[in-house]
C-alpha cells in the first residue's frame, strides 16, 4: 500500500523481517519443501567440543553439542525453509516496484543483522563467537542502470557503512561523529580497488548478563 501510494518527494521504505530466527518453525507449506537428508550439515569436528568447553567461563553461548545433539539437520531444513518464505515475500515488493514504474529509480539495500550457527563448532544460534557464519551477512545493492550488476566484493566493510552510502546518495555531509565509509566507489566503479579498510571490527553485548 505504502510503495502504490502517490509521492511526490522521495521516500524511504525500511523492511525489518524477524524470520529466519528460533524457534525455527516455518509455516508447513515451506517446510515441505526442504528435507534434512539433503542439508550440507554444520561445520563440526569432535576437537569442537572442547574448545567450546574451553572458552565457557570467558562467555558461555549454551552446551556444545555433536549435530545430531542438536538436531542440526532439521533445525538447517527449517532455516532455508523460512528464507525461502522471505524470498517470495521479498518477491512482492520487487513485483511491485515494477508494475509502478519505481523500480528503476529505486535503491534496494538488502543486509541482515547477523547469522545462526546452525550447529556450526558445536553451538546454535548466535551469541558470543565470531565465527564466519555470524559475522559474514549479506550486504547487496542494488540500484539498475547506476550500481555495478553481478559484481561480488571482497573489500572489508561494517553495516555502519550502509548510513554513510544512503547518506552520500542523498548528497548529505557526513557526521562528523560518523564511523562508516560510503561504498560508492565499489558500487559504481568497476575499476576501483576492491580494498575500503584494513580491518572490522565487532562486538557482543549480552544484556541479560546480571
Amino acid at each position: 500500500e505504502f510503495i502504490d501510494q502517490p509521492h511526490d518527494d522521495p521516500w524511504l521504505l525500511s523492511v525489518n523481517i524477524y524470520d529466519p530466527h528460533p524457534p525455527f518453525i516455518p509455516p508447513k507449506i515451506y517446510a515441505d519443501q526442504f528435507d534434512k537428508s539433503e542439508m550440507p550439515g554444520p561445520h563440526f569436528q569432535n576437537s569442537d567440543l572442547e574448545l567450546q568447553r574451553s572458552l565457557a567461563s570467558v562467555d558461555f553461548q549454551g552446551d556444545p553439542l555433536p549435530p545430531e545433539g542438536h538436531d542440526a539437520f532439521q533445525m538447517q531444513a527449517n532455516y532455508y525453509a523460512m528464507i525461502k518464505q522471505i524470498d517470495d515475500q521479498f518477491n512482492r515488493i520487487m513485483q511491485c516496484l515494477e508494475a509502478t514504474g519505481q523500480l528503476e529509480n529505486t535503491v534496494i539495500i538488502f543486509t541482515s543483522d547477523h547469522g545462526e550457527a546452525m550447529g556450526d563448532h558445536g553451538l546454535m544460534q548466535k551469541g558470543c563467537r565470531f565465527y564466519e557464519g555470524l559475522v559474514r551477512v549479506p550486504l547487496i545493492f542494488s540500484w539498475p542502470g547506476r550500481f555495478l550488476q553481478n559484481v561480488q566484493r571482497h573489500a572489508l566493510v561494517e553495516l555502519l557503512d550502509k548510513t554513510q552510502t544512503i547518506l552520500d546518495l542523498a548528497g548529505i555531509e557526513q557526521p562528523e561523529y560518523s564511523q562508516g565509509l560510503s561504498l560508492l566507489p565499489l558500487l559504481t566503479n568497476e575499476t576501483s580497488d576492491d580494498h575500503l579498510r584494513d580491518f572490522v571490527r565487532c562486538e557482543y553485548f549480552d544484556a541479560l548478563d546480571p
